[in-house]
């Protein structure tokens, strides 16, 4: 049984009717993810999201689980979309590139919900109302996100709003941002200014721009095309790669060249394990950088949008997927730059082996000790351990590319305690972490 208070996260999802559910979807894909909460076996998550509740065993064999008893609180379940309840087949069409325009086919009557991340809400003076996916937003919506969230509003000219997390916003002609972050990707422009806040208004044709606002400023960053921008009377324009930051009732400030872009071209491109552990080199001036992750299918959905001092990354539990690592570097004044974009592959985890024999603290009659682990269904090969210290930093031996479950020594080994560990390889070079580590005996 589930928790009757179980905190979940909706990472991502794109299906009518799951609102309620643990689910991550990329737009296209074919595949929900259903992260696991205290209590959750496979049968009650069948039992809960699946068409056919039996077929929990095949859900297991799906995601390459060995032990249905060993779940993992936060573990990603991937479950095939067609599998569950009340699935329609019908996705929406929104791949785009991070640098196109959304294209004529997004156009829609209405304003509507096109993904969200995380928590988002309509405000009115009577209630909080829970935004759902696919949601219809009329003019004079009142909009908040949650911190860690974001939501894409797909507007009715097939313009992107993007609301990163802790913002608030009314959705009208022009809509005004009353505090946060938005991505704007314009498609068209029109007579009265698209966005307006304490400060000023930005008015945008063709452009992608991000907006930071809040009572007493506004931060504009121009990723792409032009914008105008207008407070105390004046106007000016901008242009990709430019910025500003305007102050409520001050003169309107020159706009600055953002700084270089960070140079990711010797990062690593892929990670096991739910892990992106990255290390940039400085950027001269620098006094901070932005980090986000998104789909590499859904480039507008911002998944992570961390703030960081140094120029380093490391987050944790992420879903195994294709990602995009978008960086920039932050000025003295706040100001960001244009992007850095990596391809990031978050490989599946696999099992790590279970250590079998020699047991424990056993002493061994034989100083040619044979050492064996248990099999891992997707592991091709095996790396052995052996020190001569729990933290393998003496007389460390490490055998690699074993195929068989088992290694057996040809050569004595001296008189004294050892310890063991091995990890599971997959196919493609995925590691898993090492099993228990187990101590033995040579005798004298």
């Amino acid at each position: 049984m589930k928790l009757p208070h179980k905190t979940c996260t909706i990472i991502f999802s794109v299906i009518l009717g799951l609102a309620s559910l643990c689910i991550t979807t990329s737009l296209r894909a074919e595949v929900s993810v259903y992260i696991i909460a205290r209590g959750d076996t496979l049968w009650s998550i069948a039992k809960e999201n699946l068409k056919n509740p039996h077929n929990w065993q095949q859900l297991m064999e799906y995601n390459n689980i060995s032990d249905a008893s060993q779940l993992e609180v936060g573990q990603a379940l991937r479950i095939p979309t067609e599998w569950m309840k009340d699935f329609s087949g019908r996705v929406a069409d929104m791949a785009a590139s991070p640098n196109d325009l959304p294209p004529a086919a997004l156009t829609r009557k209405a304003n509507t919900v096109a993904a969200l991340y995380g928590q988002a809400e309509r405000l009115s003076r009577e209630q909080r109302e829970k935004l759902m996916v696919d949601a219809t937003l009329g003019f004079g919506s009142r909009l908040s996100t949650g911190l860690n969230s974001s939501a894409n509003i797909l507007l009715r000219d097939g313009s992107m709003l993007v609301m990163l997390a802790d913002t608030e916003l009314v959705l009208d002609d022009p809509f005004e941002l009353v505090r946060g972050a938005i991505e704007l990707t314009v498609k068209n422009n029109k007579d009265k200014p698209r966005v307006i806040t304490a400060a000023g208004s930005i008015n945008a044709a063709q452009a992608r721009v991000r907006v930071i606002a809040n009572d007493k400023h506004m931060q504009i960053e121009v990723t792409q095309g032009a914008v105008t921008v207008t407070s105390g009377g004046k106007q000016r324009a901008l242009t990709t790669g430019l910025a500003m930051r305007v102050e409520a009732g001050k003169a309107m400030p020159e706009p600055r060249q953002g700084l270089l872009r960070p140079d990711l071209s010797n990062l690593p491109k892929s990670s096991v394990n739910g892990e992106i552990n990255l290390t940039w080199s400085e950027i001269t001036d620098a006094a901070g950088y932005r980090a986000q992750l998104v789909y590499a299918k859904d480039t507008y959905l911002v998944l992570h949008d961390q703030k960081l001092n140094q120029a380093s990354l490391a987050w944790k539990n992420i879903s195994p997927g294709r990602y995009i690592v978008r960086l920039r570097s932050i000025d003295d004044t706040g100001l960001e730059g244009l992007d850095a974009e990596l391809s990031y592959t978050v490989l599946a985890t696999i099992q790590a082996p279970r250590s079998n024999s020699p047991q424990e603290g056993v002493t061994l009659p034989s100083n040619k000790p044979w050492i064996a682990w248990s099999r891992v269904a997707d592991a091709n090969s095996y790396i052995l351990h052996v020190a001569r210290d729990a933290e393998f930093k003496t007389e460390l031996q490490e055998h690699t590319y074993l195929i068989n479950n088992y290694y057996r020594y040809d050569e004595s080994l001296p008189a004294g305690e050892y310890f063991w560990r091995v990890k599971s390889v997959s196919p493609k070079g995925v590691k898993s972490p090492f099993g228990e580590v187990r101590m033995f005996k040579v005798k004298p």
